[in-house]
């Protein structure tokens, strides 16, 4: 698709690898970060067996709640609980009735549970109960049983598997995923007149919108249905686009360059025009640094100030753009 008003060297098709970064701060991610990073001491367990409440002190039960907390995610919180239980086959067991050991549960192993505390002489491990165990990493029953299960089955922690089933019934289809990314790539997009550093930051007409793209969609791909929404989380995660652009803000200077270089056919005279219109903007990139270095200067020094002027809109002059237009902000 070709959309009117773009010179020849800026029509150019969007890149695949241009893409805006991902929206943070979701509801279901915090929800999921205070899952991890929540959990609080519980209560004391009185074992009169261990004395792990007396044995540990507050201090470290407070060091220890807050080194789990900062583990990264579910399955490295996984890991440092299974390091700190061992599994071991069951050496006694209660004499039972032959009816009653028939329907009895048995358990296949035994466990212990210790944590680590930091002392005088280094760091050692004191054994603790399981509700001691459960109290001081603020988590359930459950938890401690999960890893378990796996210890008695493979030996090692378990993994999160939450999320990695292929059961998406309500999936977006890969042809009208397809179909969504291919005509928004053929829409012809251009660079910022200044965008003078190498910017994926890409522009469309301000006559167009989302939801004429999507009208054009849903006219060209009837065999393929998608909600607006869907068309336009695609637009606006997987693409960095932008609309509107105000053309009459350009330099006249590029615009010259670029209507030689349009029209140019030898080889080395197009060199020679890239290389003074590189040179050209390389001016204007100093004025912009400079504008750039002071304002950060000035935000470090209380007694220093610093005044930015666009000569262009304070000179009493006509509309008519000029060679220097992108070379004229000063700063004093």
């Amino acid at each position: 698709m070709n959309v009117d008003g773009f010179s020849d060297e800026e029509d150019e098709h969007l890149p695949a690898s241009s893409k805006k970064r991902k929206k943070t701060g979701r509801i279901k991610d915090v929800n999921k970060k205070l899952r991890t990073q929540g959990h609080e001491l519980g209560p004391p367990c009185h074992c009169k067996k261990y004395k792990c409440f007396e044995v540990v002190g507050e201090e470290d039960r407070k060091k220890m709640i807050k080194h789990f907390n900062l583990l990264n995610d579910w399955n490295e919180q996984s890991s440092y609980l299974t390091g700190l239980m061992s599994v071991t086959p069951v050496t006694n067991r209660p004499v039972r009735e032959p009816d009653v050991e028939m329907n009895a549960t048995l358990r296949s192993a035994s466990f212990h549970y210790k944590v680590r505390v930091l002392r005088d002489d280094g760091v050692m491990e004191v054994p603790v109960c399981r509700e001691a165990f459960l109290s001081m990493h603020g988590i359930t029953k459950a938890r401690v049983v999960t890893i378990q299960n796996s210890l008695k089955d493979t030996g090692t922690s378990p993994k999160d598997r939450r999320g990695s089933h292929k059961n998406r019934p309500r999936k977006l289809p890969d042809a009208t995923m397809s179909s969504i990314m291919s005509l928004i790539r053929s829409f012809r997009t251009r660079l910022s007149h200044y965008s003078l550093q190498k910017s994926k930051k890409r522009y469309l007409p301000e006559e167009l919108n989302v939801k004429k793209m999507f009208d054009l969609y849903c006219e060209l791909y009837p065999g393929y249905k998608a909600s607006y929404e869907t068309y336009r989380s695609i637009f606006n995660n997987h693409f960095n686009i932008s609309f509107g652009y105000p053309r009459t803000d350009t330099c006249s200077t590029c615009d010259n360059f670029t209507a030689k270089l349009k029209e140019c056919t030898s080889p080395q005279e197009m060199k020679n025009l890239q290389t003074m219109k590189k040179l050209h903007l390389c001016k204007a990139q100093t004025f912009y640094d400079r504008k750039k270095n002071e304002k950060q200067r000035c935000r470090k020094k209380v007694d220093c100030e610093a005044i930015v002027m666009d000569f262009n809109k304070l000179a009493s002059r006509c509309t008519a753009p000029r060679d220097s237009e992108c070379t004229l902000t000063g700063v004093l």
